[in-house]
């Protein structure tokens, strides 16, 4: 992933406050926001395995310059990060993501023609939540980081 120290910081503590929306303790949310900082949120961090039966790899997430360097950083053997591009343009327009981290509308009257298709996230009790802009992000990035706590324990 290409994320800046403001974008992780940001998706960190959207799982937490999605596992306390889901009635998580404060302390099992504060060791998912701790194991997350301590294992994908440091620049060029070694490989390490986070599921105990998984193989090693590098697992840093947050790689961009203003991103806290690991101790025991092992910067070349990162490859040089990709800026993502949109999938799908005509659920979300036609963006690209700058290499400063701003984000930059591609021939934007072509956007006004999107669907109007909204995305729907399907939680694992088989409700679905539909909506579009931040709302609906937050309740993946919810539902992601109660996966990753399932995982982790």
């Amino acid at each position: 992933m290409d994320l800046s120290a403001a974008e992780m910081g940001f998706f960190i503590d959207q799982a937490v406050r999605g596992l306390l929306s889901f009635g998580f303790e404060s302390p099992d949310a504060q060791f998912v926001n701790a194991t997350l900082n301590a294992v994908f949120n440091k620049r060029c961090a070694p490989a390490a395995a986070v599921v105990p039966a998984n193989v090693t790899a590098l697992q840093a997430i947050c790689v961009a310059p203003d991103c806290a360097l690991s101790p025991n950083d092992t910067c070349s053997a990162y490859a040089p990060a990709v800026p993502p591009v949109v999938a799908n343009a005509t659920l979300v327009g036609n963006y690209t993501k700058e290499p400063n981290g701003t984000t930059t509308a591609v021939n934007a009257s072509t956007t006004s023609q999107a669907s109007s298709a909204r995305p729907t996230v399907s939680t694992a009790g088989g409700s679905s939540v539909s909506g579009s802009g931040r709302g609906a992000a937050e309740v993946a990035v919810a539902v992601f980081g109660a996966a990753l706590l399932a995982i982790a324990l």
